[in-house]
């Protein structure tokens, strides 16, 4: 939601009007380029809200409410290396942040009660793993999620996790500050956190649970993310998505490739899940951008054709 407070109106004035100048210098030509792309790349980022693209798996049992202390676009992109194979998997389980108020604060209350809430899933999938949780995500300060998976840890668990250099330290104090307090408390419980050690953004958000599931999207693991910002979360149940995942994962820990080459190596680049595949990508160069390009104007091009038969596509 809007915060006059973050961002003053004198300010986005401001920048409107000097956005608006620069579109007044623009040629005919230029405009109608710049609006093009701008389309397309909104149409790609909707591309997944348009068609039934899962089958749904019925919802986890809820938990209890759980408490908390509060502590260019690129051209001419390498692709990966993509095999053929296509496995048949589970179900696909949705949720939502649901941020209705001002402040994490204010939502806090509403998403404590919601048992399918991101933060109540993955809970649940922590607390449940047997086995392995591989996690990779670019910031991670939530108190509940890091004592779940110091909890793990000491049953027996294997938790390995990655994050982005900029958020091992404390907030505001560089690259060579003190590490964050929840650093530290996973560090000394025996949790390797590696981060990327560069300046590129590793921007990450996935946990895979037991080689079994994977739990994905927008989320980070921060009390904002939890609680205030329109987030998502798919739990995956796919070993086969489950084995991408872990090969990226293995990628960034323990060989600390966090760029783009050498190119990607995914064992199931496409999942079923019922009658309707699901592709993986990873970025950066990882072939996503094409693809959901691509898929736009082929979607774009069936309905024309539907359209001049007089048939309507949905």
């Amino acid at each position: 939601m809007f915060n006059s407070g973050q961002f003053p109106i004198p300010v986005a004035i401001g920048k409107l009007m000097k956005t608006v100048e620069r579109i007044a210098t623009m040629s005919k030509s230029t405009l109608i380029q710049k609006l093009t792309l701008t389309a397309l790349a909104a149409l790609g980022l909707t591309a997944c809200s348009r068609a039934p693209i899962m089958a749904y798996g019925a919802y986890p049992q809820p938990m209890a409410a759980y408490g908390v202390q509060r502590a260019p676009l690129q051209s001419g992109m390498q692709p990966m290396l993509r095999a053929q194979n296509t496995a048949k998997s589970g179900t696909i389980q949705i949720s939502f942040v649901k941020a209705y108020g001002r402040s994490a604060l204010e939502n806090e209350a509403v998403t404590r009660k919601d048992p399918n809430s991101p933060g109540a899933m993955l809970l649940r999938l922590i607390d449940g793993a047997k086995q392995t949780l591989d996690g990779s995500f670019y910031d991670i300060d939530n108190a509940d999620v890091v004592n779940a998976l110091i909890r793990a840890h000491k049953r027996g668990v294997r938790v390995r996790l990655t994050t982005d250099t900029d958020n091992m330290t404390a907030k505001g104090s560089g690259k060579t500050g003190p590490a964050r307090p929840v650093i530290v408390a996973m560090q000394k419980a025996g949790i390797p956190v590696v981060d990327d050690k560069r300046s590129g953004i590793m921007h990450n958000k996935f946990m895979i649970v037991d080689g079994q599931s994977v739990w994905a999207g927008s989320t980070n693991l921060t009390d904002t993310s939890l609680f205030q910002h329109n987030n998502n979360a798919l739990t995956l149940n796919s070993p086969e998505l489950a084995a991408s995942y872990t090969a990226e994962f293995e990628r960034l820990f323990t060989h600390k490739i966090f760029g783009p080459n050498p190119p990607r190596q995914v064992p199931y680049p496409s999942v079923k899940f019922g009658n309707v595949p699901v592709e993986v990508y990873f970025s950066p160069r990882g072939g996503g951008q094409q693809a959901v390009l691509q898929n736009r104007r082929s979607d774009h091009s069936a309905k024309a054709q539907a359209g001049c038969s007089g048939r309507r596509r949905l």
